[in-house]
């Protein structure tokens, strides 16, 4: 049940977007084991002469970047699997949006079960009752 919420420099076309949240849905729930039917994810544009690094802005270097922030249960991954998600967004984000800028982030932020949830129920109680159910 992740969230993601993904900033980038390049101009936002629905197609962009579209093919964007597809590729990140795909891998979050190939490199992560995320659920694609409960993945959510925003895009936002911030324009390249927004975004500035080192003082210097994108647009004045050429480049593009963007920012991942994805939330996620606490200890549902293990660190292997994060170096993976990293690596492979990476890579995918540099060829969906060209020249990329070398500081881009990607952050994947681990929520406490309890913490957080969907349609009224935190994640915990999902495992709970779900435990439940098996037994």
């Amino acid at each position: 049940m992740p969230m993601l919420n993904l900033s980038v420099s390049t101009p936002l076309s629905s197609e962009l977007a579209s093919n964007l949240s597809a590729a990140l849905t795909r891998a979050t729930n190939e490199r992560l084991g995320k659920d694609p039917s409960v993945t959510a994810v925003l895009i936002t544009h911030a324009p390249a002469d927004h975004w500035f690094i080192g003082n210097a802005s994108l647009a004045s270097m050429g480049k593009n970047a963007f920012w991942l922030e994805i939330k996620v249960t606490a200890g549902t991954n293990t660190k292997a699997q994060y170096a993976d998600y990293l690596k492979d967004v990476f890579a995918m984000m540099r060829r969906a949006l060209g020249p990329l800028h070398e500081t881009s982030y990607i952050v994947i932020d681990e929520v406490n079960a309890s913490a957080w949830g969907y349609a009224g129920l935190s994640q915990e109680h999902r495992f709970v009752a779900g435990r439940i159910a098996a037994a």
